[in-house]
């Protein structure tokens, strides 16, 4: 049996313990209610605009033969548009996750990736290095030029990476900027299917 010293002492080290879980629970009960990256993150801006999606439909960019596109060919299925750089660090994990989000979602989604300015002999030996790097496959991404950068200015680019995403009826949904984890792609992909 416990004497009464050993009691006192029990309830002291009970009470002390107590003292130290309460900002522990408070301080995860915070970061579960208000701390998670969701579609609703204030970097995801729900587009409605319908001038503004006008203006990326007559948006022509150029492919790695010199063909003029327009990203309404692309029309039919969810399509994400992310403008990438060499020289930005994000862009290398971001154009890999693309790829993998692509080969989960392979008849639902397309993605292009949109060069700003870079030449089409840097971009080739960029990408086999992120392939090389990573161990992936990234032909199942569309890369497209912007030698004018003329993509970056109609999105209102503000920094690097800036993703948007199009439904499969060619309408902006989503213009997200900065670096997107794998996970938020996802989940906007099949919250949009």
């Amino acid at each position: 049996m416990l004497n009464r010293k050993n009691r006192k002492k029990i309830k002291s080290i009970v009470y002390v313990l107590g003292l130290m879980m309460l900002p522990i629970t408070v301080i995860g009960g915070l970061l579960f209610f208000f701390g998670n990256d969701s579609p609703k993150d204030l970097n995801y801006k729900v587009i409605e605009n319908e001038a503004l999606q006008n203006k990326y439909s007559g948006l022509k960019l150029e492919t790695r033969e010199g063909k003029n596109v327009r990203l309404t060919k692309y029309k039919g299925s969810i399509l994400l548009v992310n403008s990438w750089a060499m020289w930005n660090p994000f862009c290398m994990d971001e154009l890999a996750s693309f790829s993998k989000l692509k080969e989960e979602f392979p008849e639902q989604i397309t993605i292009v990736a949109v060069n700003r300015t870079e030449s089409q002999e840097e971009q080739e030996a960029y990408i086999k290095q992120v392939e090389d790097r990573l161990e992936i496959d990234m032909s199942n991404i569309i890369f497209l030029n912007d030698f004018e950068d003329e993509f970056y200015q109609v999105a209102e680019g503000v920094s690097m990476p800036e993703t948007l995403i199009f439904d499969k009826y060619g309408n902006l949904v989503v213009h997200k900027t900065g670096p997107m984890p794998l996970e938020d792609m996802q989940n906007l992909v099949k919250q949009y299917l």
